[in-house]
């Protein structure tokens, strides 16, 4: 018996149309700015691309690629001295 005729997991061709689908809204929605529900609507296009089948393999590498490097965060310095960062 075959419940459906497309493979599990999504393929990359599926998987970046889903993505578009999703942060086409959530892109939307954050301009307002209104960024609780950007994240909300974020979060549950997420979740059903997880339930769809996505390995835990490609979350972790979209996850690791989408992360700022580990000290990263706060080294941006806009003064144009550099000794006054």
């Amino acid at each position: 018996m075959v419940l459906h005729e497309r493979a599990l997991p999504p393929s990359w061709p599926t998987l970046l149309l889903l993505s578009a689908m999703i942060f086409l809204p959530v892109g939307l929605v954050a301009i307002q700015p209104d960024l609780g529900t950007a994240a909300l609507i974020a979060i549950a296009g997420v979740l059903v691309i997880v339930m769809a089948g996505l390995s835990v393999r490609i979350m972790g590498g979209l996850l690791a690629s989408v992360s700022p490097a580990p000290g990263s965060a706060g080294t941006s310095c806009t003064t144009t001295s550099a000794s006054a960062c």
